[in-house]
């Protein structure tokens, strides 16, 4: 790999997994996305989770989540006001539905949850390359990573007093 493209990648804060996690099996992209969601929804059953195949500018993976269940729990009853919204890309998935060999994971937005004061604590999140296996691992850490993060932080972040059972 030239310099130029070892600068690219670090400016895009991606790097290629290799470290070593349990192997999932995927039979396509629908079974991926499925799996995904019930394992984050495992990690935080009274939140919402979105995972499904979509197509945005061609097919991919998309991950949305919110501490919050619904807009009773949202600040100003506004999704976007959640303190941990995360909405994930993954990229590499063909016109059949099929996963490729390597995926692209992607932060659309997150990586981080948000204070009252409006400041970002960093849950771990950033851009991956690997195989399925490892973007689905890289996924579930980061999860439990952000579910970490808000335990230790939750009296910090807007409606605490409602999330907090979300987490627990």
């Amino acid at each position: 790999m030239g310099s130029f493209q070892k600068w690219v990648d670090k400016m895009l804060n991606e790097e290629v997994i290799s470290e070593a996690g349990p192997q999932h099996e995927f039979s396509d992209a629908n079974d991926f996305a499925t799996k995904l969601g019930n394992e984050i929804k495992s990690l935080f059953p009274k939140s919402k989770v979105i995972s499904k195949v979509q197509n945005i500018l061609g097919d991919v993976i998309y991950v949305y989540f919110t501490l919050g269940a619904d807009k009773d729990e949202y600040q100003n009853g506004i999704d976007m006001n959640d303190p941990a919204l995360h909405k994930l890309i993954i990229n590499g998935v063909d016109k059949d539905g099929k996963l490729s060999e390597k995926l692209e994971l992607r932060i659309a937005q997150g990586g981080r949850i948000y204070d009252k004061d409006h400041t970002s604590i960093k849950t771990g999140f950033t851009n991956k390359k690997g195989t399925p296996s490892q973007i689905f691992n890289h996924i579930v850490s980061g999860f439990k990573k952000t579910k970490d993060v808000l335990k230790q932080n939750i009296d910090k972040i807007s409606n605490s007093e409602i999330l907090k059972k979300n987490i627990e």
